[in-house]
């Protein structure tokens, strides 16, 4: 490889990045086998790694998705480019709405399966920008921005950044917003406006990911319950993030389309 191959293939690109938080990670050896939860966080983050981008029906669109496990943290990235000219994708809705979306996809595909046992709740945020992600090294603004509001929520929620949640209010008020096949898939996978819960401020309002697209709904409950009950040790914060936590995926259940139309659909 030549010297300008590899500066190629080190630039920054474009597109969404999520940081993902074990809540309650710390000592999680004393009530699993290490084992066992090594496997599931190496399962979990190559059946998201690998899941289709329903954003790939959009013919001009180039997406390249990558997930990574860096112990208790879990790194999702969707670099976008349109044609052969990567800065495009800058100024370009569709773009950021479909990097948003394959993001969230796997963000609320993460949530939703380490919800199995030896069950594993994540706090995290979601970003757009510029960035650099491979298997070792995690450089960008956009990295920046989702490592500062990942620690921000005061229980186990991911929520959209102000560079994510600017592109939700673009996409939603845009007068092509009838166009952007993909914002409607990213709908479905947010919470709008929720109050989040911030450690030691006022809450603030902004969308967050919903696992519920990918619970079934027969199982929902188990899924309410599994979570529940992971949040165990004596430190005095854990009752507010389990309060907080369950508050938030009750709310995100009612709000859950398919939950809804099956609930309307009975006699």
């Amino acid at each position: 490889m030549t010297n300008s191959d590899h500066s190629e293939s080190e630039a920054l690109v474009f597109g969404a990045v999520a940081f993902l938080d074990a809540l309650g990670f710390k000592g999680i050896w004393s009530r699993h086998p290490h084992r066992t939860v090594i496997e599931k966080l190496r399962a979990v983050t190559f059946g998201a790694g690998v899941h289709a981008d329903s954003v790939l029906n959009v013919p001009e669109l180039r997406l390249a998705s990558r997930v990574i496990s860096l112990s208790d943290t879990i790194v999702v990235s969707a670099a976008v480019t349109t044609g052969e000219d990567r800065s495009d994708a800058r100024g370009n809705l569709v773009c950021k709405v479909a990097a948003i979306a394959s993001v969230c996809s796997k963000v609320a595909m993460i949530y939703a399966t380490m919800a199995d046992a030896p069950t594993l709740v994540f706090r995290g945020a979601v970003s757009v920008g510029q960035f650099f992600h491979d298997d070792r090294f995690l450089i960008g603004p956009a990295i920046d921005e989702a490592a500062e509001y990942e620690k921000l929520p005061n229980g186990g929620m991911v929520w959209l950044c102000p560079s994510a949640h600017d592109v939700t209010r673009e996409a939603r008020f845009s007068a092509a917003s009838g166009r952007l096949a993909s914002f409607a898939d990213l709908e479905l996978f947010l919470v709008p406006d929720y109050p989040v819960p911030i450690k030691g401020d006022e809450p603030r309002h902004a969308p967050v990911v919903s696992p519920f697209l990918f619970v079934q709904y027969a199982h929902e409950e188990a899924f309410l319950s599994r979570v529940d009950e992971s949040f165990v040790g004596e430190n005095p914060d854990i009752p507010i993030k389990r309060e907080n936590t369950m508050r938030f995926l009750r709310h995100a259940r009612g709000l859950n389309p398919r939950g809804l139309m099956h609930v309307q659909s009975r006699p």
